[in-house]
């Protein structure tokens, strides 16, 4: 059976004699095939090796993604609202510019990815790994919920938060500097300056 993979335009990307649209993304992959802007809206991907794919603005949007590995992969400005990561392997990749809206990531791995610039509002993370993460220019909302997950030297650079989202300053060894407080930039960067300023 042929997998047809289309853009956000609708357009045939890739197609390959496959029979699931996880093995036509992986043999996309292997040919060097440029995934930009491949729409993924709603699918579900279990036990798909993407590692290094380019996937820049592609469109997750409520998809399911299950023992995935995206390991080094380009994902700059995904559409990824409602997206559901379980198991997934993205090490060393780049999420800078990426919409996390209403999503869900459980026991999953973002050691050395790119947050920057990310939209982390309403989303539930947990048993997840984000050591060595760059969070530079993120929102983290007063919704957000790290569960048991794993922060430890991930870089909170002018990071955007809300008061209420005090608790993260706990969290064991995050590196957290210039904070902007509920719109007003603290420039000391310190967890001591952050609880004061909000009261703690």
């Amino acid at each position: 059976m042929t997998v047809k993979l289309r853009n956000t335009d609708n357009k045939v990307i890739y197609e390959a004699d496959v029979a699931t649209l996880g093995e036509a993304l992986e043999d996309a992959v292997k040919k060097g095939v440029s995934l930009k802007g491949v729409s993924l809206k709603g699918a579900k991907l279990r036990d798909v090796n993407l590692k290094g794919a380019d996937l820049e603005g592609a469109n997750f949007e409520k998809a399911k993604l299950q023992n995935v590995s995206l390991e080094g992969a380009n994902l700059k400005k995904i559409d990824c609202l409602g997206t559901n990561f379980q198991s997934v392997n993205a090490k060393n990749a780049d999420f800078s510019r990426v919409d996390f809206s209403l999503s869900r990531i459980q026991m999953s791995d973002f050691q050395g990815a790119n947050f920057t610039g990310t939209e982390l509002s309403s989303v539930k993370i947990e048993n997840s790994n984000f050591e060595k993460v760059d969070f530079a220019d993120t929102t983290l909302s007063y919704s957000i919920s790290l569960g048991s997950s794993q922060t430890s030297r991930a870089k909170f650079n002018e990071v955007k938060f809300d008061a209420d989202t005090s608790r993260i300053l706990k969290t064991s060894g995050a590196n957290v500097k210039n904070p902007i407080i509920d719109g007003v930039k603290q420039p000391t960067g310190i967890v001591a300056s952050l609880k004061k300023a909000l009261g703690r």
